[in-house]
């Protein structure tokens, strides 16, 4: 699978992620991303730097959420194998203004995610979020994230453990 194999009812809105959208987000991240990126690098990271490593980690499987022409999210995944690590950051408008990444992100997050675990080939995703950042907790949660503290990295951090809901549905197929 492809980032051009993008679902058709997605298709106005995500694209694949290019270097013109990381001006446009980077300006408008949303301050509990900045603060939980700032936490887990322990210095103030620069939107600008992060979003450019982070496309370029992503090896091609970055994507960008799009309403009304404007980049509000940006995601992708970095790595290959069963793990891999998926990162995603918005923009404050991103729930505020757009109805379809407000859908995205609660009815639609299921098949989102589908769509995110196909493009990945991934048995799970990790990655660490803030305890703070209370909105990505209780998104990752409904998904099914397991949490375990992350003191290596820094106090406050927690590393998630998404996994794949069509794998786990296949190996209790077996059982």
């Amino acid at each position: 699978m492809t980032m051009y194999d993008i679902p058709k009812q997605y298709g106005d809105h995500i694209r694949p992620m290019q270097l013109d959208d990381i001006p446009l987000l980077a300006a408008r991240l949303a301050l509990v991303e900045q603060r939980e990126m700032d936490v887990l690098h322990g210095f103030r990271a620069s939107p600008m730097t992060v979003l450019r490593h982070s496309l370029h980690a992503s090896a091609g499987r970055a994507f960008t959420l799009r309403d009304n022409g404007r980049p509000l999210v940006a995601g992708g995944v970095c790595g290959f194998g069963p793990l891999q690590c998926a990162w995603i950051l918005r923009t404050e408008q991103a729930l505020q203004e757009s109805r379809f990444c407000r859908w995205l992100f609660t009815a639609g997050s299921r098949d989102f995610m589908a769509w995110w675990f196909r493009l990945s080939g991934a048995l799970a995703f990790t990655n660490y979020v803030a305890e703070f950042n209370a909105l990505s907790l209780r998104w990752l949660q409904r998904l099914g994230a397991r949490f375990q503290p992350a003191p290596e990295v820094r106090p406050g951090i927690l590393r998630f453990t998404l996994p794949n809901p069509e794998y786990i549905q296949k190996e209790e197929q077996l059982v």
